[in-house]
């Protein structure tokens, strides 16, 4: 009851658009000729599970016989990361100004705040290298063309809808 009207409407939403990213995963699948699964993979299973749910899905693609799905399905999630960390504060920050929201007047009361930012961000760039790391560059070149197509196609596609809605908000 707390969340109410608004709440739901974000459930609904975020249910919505699950769909979309595994529809269109699927669509650039088959468009290319490579096996559904792959857009699954590429869709919502990686850019909203994130690395651990995709690494747990591609295991399981892996023994119904997509040889390559856990490069595939951890290169889609670290690149979901990124890009979501690069829209994120843009977006953030567009609707801050649009609406007009402040914090309470004064210093923060979290006086922790300033000193973890460094950290923060140096964990996020290990974190990144980490994953980046643990793709095997071999296997990938051995999912063939349509593969590769297929996830560079569909990463492609996200970053240019971000870039697009970031330029058309005129979000800074």
């Amino acid at each position: 009851k707390a969340g109410g009207r608004p709440l739901v409407i974000l459930c609904i939403a975020t249910v919505i658009l699950l769909i979309a990213q595994n529809i269109v995963g699927i669509l650039l699948a088959a468009r290319v000729g490579a096996h559904p699964f792959y857009g699954l993979l590429v869709g919502s299973i990686s850019f909203v599970g994130g690395p651990g749910t995709a690494a747990a899905w591609a295991r399981e693609a892996q023994t119904a016989g997509l040889a390559n799905a856990p490069e595939i399905a951890v290169g889609a999630a670290t690149l979901a990361v990124v890009v979501g960390a690069i829209v994120s504060g843009p977006v953030t920050g567009w609707l801050i100004n649009r609406w007009k929201l402040r914090g309470t007047p004064g210093p923060s009361p979290a006086t922790w705040v300033a000193p973890t930012r460094a950290v923060s961000t140096w964990s996020t760039v290990a974190a990144m290298a980490a994953l980046g790391l643990g793709v095997d560059l071999k296997a990938i070149s051995k999912v063939g063309p349509r593969v590769i197509t297929t996830v560079t196609g569909s990463l492609c596609l996200l970053i240019v809808l971000s870039l697009s809605l970031i330029h058309l908000l005129h979000i800074s």
